[in-house]
């Protein structure tokens, strides 16, 4: 039960940071700013996170190209 309590906990507590961001950048308080990423590595990064549920499904992920 405590653990339950402690993912919701941590649930609403990113809901709630996420709202706070969206008003913040909503009043023009966070200012956006552009920088370099390596597309490959993070869609590399969202293919280990779901590469379990991607196996689960019989399903292959595949990366073919690069961009920044």
């Amino acid at each position: 039960m405590l653990a339950s309590n402690i993912e919701e906990y941590e649930r609403l507590a990113r809901m709630i940071g996420n709202v706070l961001f969206l008003a913040q950048a909503d009043n023009g308080r966070i200012v956006p700013q552009r920088e370099a990423a390596d597309l490959a590595q993070e869609v590399g990064k969202l293919f280990d996170f779901f590469d379990a549920l991607a196996e689960e499904k019989a399903l292959r992920l595949s990366l073919t190209g690069s961009g920044r």
